[in-house]
């Protein structure tokens, strides 16, 4: 675990159960915050990353309370430990209702103290990891979304209204849909400021066309030719409905290669929209 994540924030104005804490604590690699109180706690946490907050349940200005308050309200994911003793049980019985991680009873060993708060420790890696793993399928199912629907315009709505539709209006949809591709999948793969070798221009090429729904691989790689051949087409059978398709598919390999190389000429060799058995895309750098 990083060092900086291994912060205790200790609440406790007892100078000599302090020194106990960071004794047992010490040694199994944590680092102590110490503040008097309730208040200085908060402030504390504006300023500082820490693991768990360890508290006394009798805390000063800023009650332990109103501390846990304040913690779920802008630290949801830290575990929170209060400190207690005969007196103050009921104090903890409130505490563990607002969602405290667990408390110790005064006196405590140093084996009770380790323990609880690796256990705390555990209990927060587990919901980080939670929420990383929840955060990253929202990433995938919106930008699976963005595919589908996007795919789903290209594909069934724009070829009804373009089939009669003149040469300069077929030219302004497809810089358009260009504008789509590239805000939804070139910003994720392209630096715009940096020039990308030949194999990594062909990887685009193919990751952006099979999240559309594509199957193509790369032939040949050269400093100055891509070579690049797909056995189904992106757009379906409606590519074999309206050429516009083809030549979107020319503007967005174009689009990508003058992201990556700043000057290129895409050229299709063979198309599955003209009846032939495979796309033949090749990019050549000028």
């Amino acid at each position: 675990m990083e060092p900086n994540k291994k912060k205790i924030l200790l609440v406790h104005k007892d100078d000599e159960l302090y020194e106990y804490v960071s004794q047992h604590l010490g040694k199994d690699g944590f680092k102590i915050i110490r503040v008097s109180d309730g208040e200085e706690a908060a402030m504390s946490l504006l300023s500082n990353e820490v693991s768990v907050i360890v508290a006394d349940a009798k805390a000063d200005k800023l009650n332990s309370l109103d501390l846990l308050d304040f913690v779920g309200a802008h630290h949801e994911d830290l575990p929170f430990i209060v400190l207690a003793e005969d007196r103050t049980m009921e104090v903890v019985a409130q505490a563990m209702k607002k969602g405290a991680f667990d408390y110790l009873k005064k006196p405590f060993d140093g084996y009770h103290l380790v323990s609880t708060v690796r256990r705390a420790m555990d209990y927060r890696m587990e919901r980080e990891e939670h929420a990383e793993k929840l955060s990253e399928k929202m990433r995938e199912r919106t930008a699976q979304e963005s595919q589908n629907e996007l795919r789903s315009l290209l594909t069934n709505i724009i070829p009804t209204i373009l089939f009669p539709a003149p040469q300069e209006m077929r030219t302004r949809f497809v810089r358009e849909m260009c504008d789509n591709i590239e805000n939804l999948y070139c910003d994720k793969y392209i630096s715009k400021s940096e020039e990308i070798d030949s194999e990594r221009v062909a990887e685009v090429v193919r990751i952006v066309f099979n999240q559309l729904g594509a199957d193509f691989r790369t032939v040949k790689t050269s400093p100055s030719r891509i070579v690049m051949e797909g056995t189904v087409c992106p757009w379906g059978d409606q590519a074999k409905k309206n050429p516009v398709f083809c030549m979107l598919t020319r503007a967005i390999v174009s689009r990508i290669a003058v992201r990556c190389r700043s000057c290129a000429l895409v050229s299709l060799q063979k198309t599955i929209g003209k009846g032939d058995d495979k796309c033949i895309i090749r990019i050549e750098n000028l």
